[in-house]
């Protein structure tokens, strides 16, 4: 199985746009010029375990946001969308969206 470094350059691109942040921003913050991050994003290049971990912790994101979908196996498209979401929602909002949506699940289940 291969790495698909495109899909994580992608990944990479969605969250340093969601922190408003540049290709050069980025870049001062984990120690890498613009022109890699560049490259990374673009998938032509493959980033270092250690670069890849850098850049998450500058994005606030975790590995597996990177790295899912990188292999052959599934992946929930709506995974990103919803944590998207709730990344700007109170603790208090987030158990109120969680619930409401334990309540939605249940009763399409009911009419299945």
């Amino acid at each position: 199985m291969e790495l698909d470094y495109a899909a994580i350059g992608r990944r990479i691109r969605n969250a340093r746009k969601e922190k408003g942040l540049s290709q050069e921003a980025l870049g001062e913050m984990v120690g890498l010029s613009t022109s890699h991050v560049c490259h990374m994003e673009g998938g032509s290049t493959k980033p270092s375990l250690n670069s890849l971990v850098r850049v998450a912790n500058a994005l606030h994101v975790t590995m597996d946001r990177l790295l899912s979908d990188s292999l052959d196996a599934p992946y929930d498209s709506y995974k990103d969308d919803f944590l998207a979401m709730m990344q700007d929602c109170s603790v208090q909002e987030k158990e109120y969206l969680l619930q409401a949506m334990l309540q939605i699940k249940a009763a399409l289940r009911c009419k299945l």
